[in-house]
């Protein structure tokens, strides 16, 4: 059995045990002001019976290339703790800066996932959520390859801390862990993201830290409806990393 097929297996497992600290029906004790951060996952999951569509488009920038990249992404809740995640990116076009080269698009990959959060631990401000996603290298090897590099299969596996600091729910702050795996390369990151709700505003901020580059995002979500949510964050590179991102955000829970 190969390396992905044990930790798929092991993960699934892991996911779906009952935890003996914390019962399906907490994670509905308060309804979420934010599903999720633009480059960080968050720590809710979608309730039992309830569906999510969302859509993306990301555009980016550095000294290299621009790239355009649209994104969808559906979400379904088995129970009120435990979600299962399908995305895929249909589009990507990578633009270099330099006139004599030649622009490339294509489909990007498909991914699958799974979440189980266990909210307000013991009664405490305090939540967590654990997160499997397997990526299969099924786009355009001239946008989805890296560095002349055969694409491959991918495996992140993710642990989300989250603090409320203050009794509604309106504002909390999340550390997340994790790891991607893949026949080229493994690679850690860390995200440290908050958000603060203002009637039907939310502002977040993010710091997104992994091996190979850093971004500092702030961003805003708007809820103009009952289930829908607008959402634009600008991504800086920090550190050695060049560039900026414009991502814009249209979610839909039903």
């Amino acid at each position: 059995m190969s390396r992905q097929h044990t930790l798929l297996i092991s993960v699934i497992s892991a996911l779906l045990c009952t935890p003996v600290f914390a019962n399906d029906d907490d994670a509905a004790e308060v309804a979420a002001p934010l599903n999720d951060f633009f480059q960080t996952e968050s720590v809710f999951a979608q309730e039992a019976g309830e569906w999510e569509v969302k859509v993306g488009a990301d555009f980016a920038k550095n000294d290299e290339h621009k790239t355009t990249e649209l994104s969808t992404g559906l979400e379904y809740g088995i129970t009120d703790s435990l979600q299962v995640e399908l995305e895929h990116t249909p589009y990507i076009r990578i633009k270099p800066e330099d006139a004599d080269e030649e622009s490339v698009n294509g489909q990007g990959n498909t991914s699958i996932g799974l979440k189980k959060s266990w909210m307000h631990i013991g009664d405490s401000p305090t939540s967590i959520a654990v997160g499997y996603e397997h990526a299969f290298a099924s786009g355009d090897e001239e946008v989805i390859a890296d560095d002349d590099e055969a694409a491959s299969d991918s495996d992140e596996l993710y642990v989300t801390v989250a603090r409320e600091l203050d009794k509604v729910g309106n504002t909390q702050v999340s550390l997340q862990l994790g790891t991607e795996r893949s026949d080229a390369a493994d690679e850690s990151f860390a995200n440290l993201a908050a958000y603060h709700a203002i009637g039907n505003t939310v502002v977040t901020g993010e710091y997104n830290w992994s091996e190979e580059e850093s971004w500092v995002t702030p961003g805003v979500f708007w809820k103009p409806t009952k289930g829908l949510e607008v959402g634009a964050g600008i991504g800086f590179g920090v550190n050695d990393t060049d560039g900026e991102r414009l991502m814009t955000r249209l979610n839909y829970e039903f």
